[in-house]
């Protein structure tokens, strides 16, 4: 397990961390269902303190803010967001981001939307953006760049996913396809 945890564990420290469950009432199945209706979209903020108010002894977490326009994630002639899946050059500028990032041994949280619990056989796997439930992932590497070259069936992605505990793997194009949209900050955690 991850962190020596479970999923909802995971999502009960949080509740509370965020204060919207008291810590006294997390084996009262009525008030965790009521504090996650209230839980309003996480920010990267949120994430951060959580993972550090709970998992300090063993991980860090922080927030780099990346204005979208210089990934080429926003169009200015629209004011609006741009998909990694409509852009050649925010989709090259994110792998060059990620990229960066693994090798000072940071690791990026992405919001990604995977199958829900309905589907036993392929629960906690990708689907298309708008598909699924959104659900963090850790980002844990990427195919080697003397690889990535030799052509797309060498461009691959490995998660941590929290879900079943796993490591997988992806084709790039799953994996952007699976980003809805990216949040104005990036997310890592390092190992202490």
């Amino acid at each position: 397990m991850i962190l020596g945890t479970d999923a909802n564990q995971v999502l009960l420290k949080a509740l509370i961390t965020m204060r919207l469950l008291d810590p006294n009432a997390t084996s009262n199945p009525d008030a965790v269902k009521a504090a996650i209706e209230r839980w309003q979209p996480i920010t990267g903020d949120d994430l951060v303190k959580i993972i550090n108010d709970n998992y300090a002894d063993q991980i860090q977490a922080e927030a780099s803010y990346i204005p979208l326009f210089r990934l080429g994630l926003w169009n200015n002639e629209t004011d609006e967001p741009v998909t990694l899946q409509e852009s050649i050059t925010s989709n090259l500028n994110w792998l060059f981001l990620l990229r960066r990032t693994i090798a000072q041994q940071k690791y990026p949280l992405v919001l990604l939307d995977i199958v829900g619990s309905s589907t036993p056989d392929n629960r906690g796997m990708l689907v298309p953006a708008g598909r699924g439930a959104r659900h963090w992932l850790v980002v844990t590497g990427l195919t080697s760049w003397s690889q990535w070259m030799q052509g797309t069936q060498y461009h691959w992605v490995r998660v941590a996913n929290p879900f079943e505990n796993e490591t997988e793997y992806y084709p790039w194009d799953t994996f952007i396809g699976s980003i809805e949209n990216l949040p104005p900050n990036l997310v890592t955690v390092s190992k202490k």
